[in-house]
């Protein structure tokens, strides 16, 4: 019965883990995309067509007032959101008395006022030393929030003890099954709110291209019903641009974003550093100073030697003996000098490299690598988020570029049609009314291109009245008709 109960409370905990483990991956991925597009707005706002636009236009202010009404809604939702710590916080007060509640609470306020003063002071720049008031101000200050953060540290000390009393309660089997039950619970109740948060962010996206695409892609105005030849170019060398402009932007994001990107080996790195509490990174700081050091002496060598084989090239037989005494004692100082700089950087060496190898052997031990590896899998959980922007980022990239080699092939096919189409040639899409200026521009070109479904759908009018329907005809039938002609020409 006791093995039993043992299994049933491990195979509890393990679904329990599970459970908050989809949920916070689940999380971490609604928080992505947020920043994904929060990202594009912030590229939005700071261009230079969003801050010269006055939004006098009837469409572009409704494109911005509905950008701004879906960023409020995100905003809602985001408020919304608990996120795993918080349900586990939550679920741990659950399972407190009012006095441990009271005290867990009161620690967690200090500890929070604690980092507040620490970030405080070191925002703080410290004035001129020849502005004597300004720098005693600084100092006063400086000192009036270290014997705070002293006093809160005390305080913090003296409430260590409980609060490990209370974090090792929780962590008894059947608090810690309570309190992974009222976490489940607290985060399910949540899933409603990452939903519409996910679907308020979607439209958020959609909102963040139209008004791009309208700030970006210079329009016509009023929807036409047909083009001629050079508005087609013009409206497609438009999207060709905010296309390219579009590419310009994310390449600068990877660029950035690569940045951020933890590599698996300098994540472990990291854990080694974090495990050996900085031990490493003092170590590579000690090594870089012994480098520089070896530097240094290099050339001061070279010089000796130079000196030295001059000493004894020179016939010292001219010269009065005090000079040849004075040389002598001046190289032989030079060289104990050197001596003792090699000795000393010799022992250096061997100290860091004895360092360096108790360090390794520390983290070879089976538990610290097991501890290691726990660190290092934390540390790429986080930067996951960087990575999934990337690949976000790159994926748009590749569609922008295929947007981008399309242009350029339809404004080298409507540059050729240009030159041969008649002045009086127009295009029209035989039923465009749901489609904007660029979409139909775009349809036009692509017909121009003999691509077979547009050019179904696209006519072509070269006669002298375009309400009559006879002097259009589409550009699928002209194709056939220029396919007839150039045969009719090779048998001729």
């Amino acid at each position: 019965m006791k093995i039993f109960r043992g299994l049933r409370e491990r195979h509890f905990d393990l679904i329990m883990k599970l459970d908050a483990s989809t949920k916070e991956t689940d999380e971490l991925g609604v928080k992505d995309d947020v920043h994904f597009v929060s990202s594009r707005i912030k590229a939005l706002i700071e261009s230079k067509e969003y801050s010269e636009q006055k939004f006098v236009d009837p469409i572009l202010a409704d494109l911005k007032n509905k950008m701004l009404t879906t960023i409020a809604r995100v905003n809602k939702w985001k408020r919304a959101i608990i996120s795993q710590h918080e349900a586990e916080e939550k679920a741990k007060l659950e399972y407190m008395t009012k006095s441990d509640r009271e005290l867990w609470l009161k620690y967690f306020e200090t500890l929070a006022q604690k980092k507040h003063l620490e970030l405080f002071l070191t925002t703080l720049k410290k004035p001129e030393e020849s502005d004597k008031e300004a720098t005693r101000a600084f100092e006063q200050i400086t000192s009036s929030v270290k014997n705070q953060i002293a006093d809160l540290d005390t305080f913090l000390s003296s409430m260590k003890k409980p609060i490990e009393d209370i974090r090792h309660r929780l962590e008894l089997p059947d608090c810690r099954n309570n309190t992974l039950l009222v976490t489940h619970q607290i985060l399910q109740a949540n899933t409603y709110a990452r939903q519409m948060l996910k679907r308020a962010n979607i439209d958020l996206d959609k909102a963040v291209d139209e008004i791009r695409n309208a700030l970006f892609v210079k329009t016509i105005e009023e929807p036409q019903t047909s083009f001629k030849t050079r508005e087609v170019y013009d409206l497609i060398r438009q999207q060709y641009r905010a296309l390219k402009k579009e590419h310009e932007d994310l390449f600068v994001e990877k660029f950035h974003l690569q940045r951020q990107i933890i590599s698996p080996e300098r994540a472990l790195a990291m854990a080694k550093n974090i495990f050996v509490r900085g031990d490493y990174k003092k170590l590579r700081g000690e090594i870089r100073r012994y480098k520089k050091d070896e530097q240094k002496l290099a050339p001061k060598l070279l010089a000796y030697a130079k000196e030295e084989k001059q000493f004894q090239m020179r016939d010292w037989s001219v010269f009065p003996r005090s000079t040849f005494l004075q040389q002598q004692y001046y190289l032989t100082k030079q060289r104990t000098l050197l001596a003792l700089e090699r000795s000393r950087l010799d022992q250096t060496k061997f100290s860091l490299q004895k360092k360096q190898s108790e360090l390794e052997t520390l983290c070879r031990q089976p538990d610290a690598k097991k501890k290691i590896d726990k660190i290092a899998t934390g540390i790429l959980r986080k930067n996951l988020r960087f990575v999934r922007q990337l690949e976000q980022i790159e994926n748009r990239d590749k569609e922008i570029i295929l947007r981008l080699n399309h242009s350029k092939e339809q404004m080298k096919a409507l540059e050729e049609r240009v030159a041969r189409d008649k002045i009086s040639t127009r295009y029209r899409v035989t039923s465009s009314d749901t489609l904007t200026n660029n979409q139909t521009a775009s349809l036009i070109a692509d017909a121009i291109l003999k691509e077979p479904e547009a050019a179904q759908l696209v006519a072509r009018f070269d006669g002298d009245n375009l309400e009559m329907e006879k002097n259009w005809e589409l550009m699928s039938e002209l194709d056939k008709d220029e396919l007839l002609d150039k045969k009719i020409v090779r048998e001729l």
